[in-house]
């Protein structure tokens, strides 16, 4: 798939999160439906002027998951990411003291035997 291909295919699954159809969504971001049209059909790579249309009008849309396919589709995801991370975090340190006190424990075992 190539590049133009790829944000083409990125577009269209944008218009069905946020559409309902090309006409509307052309609509919300002041673009004409026949410049959508031109890009889904692979007729012509996206413009600056759609990704800025985007960009101004949709401000959740994640531009680096537009042109380049990395994160979420929507900034408003990488707060959930922020929150699961964060808990994440909360559980590694919890594991880690377990560990720690299981060391310890160990080590307390091992002198015993040893005694």
């Amino acid at each position: 798939m190539t590049k133009k291909e790829e944000i083409a295919a990125r577009l269209a699954l944008l218009i069905k999160e946020v559409g309902p159809n090309q006409s509307q969504f052309g609509d919300k971001i002041q673009v004409s439906q026949s410049q959508i049209s031109q890009v889904l059909g692979g007729h012509q790579a996206i413009s600056g002027t759609v990704i800025v249309a985007i960009a101004e009008h949709l401000h959740d849309v994640n531009m680096n998951w537009l042109l380049r396919g990395d994160a979420p589709m929507f900034l408003s995801s990488l707060a959930n990411n922020d929150d699961a991370i964060q808990a994440l975090s909360r559980r590694v340190q919890d594991v880690e003291r377990r560990i720690v006190g299981m060391e310890a424990q160990l080590t307390q075992l091992g002198e015993q035997g040893k005694g």
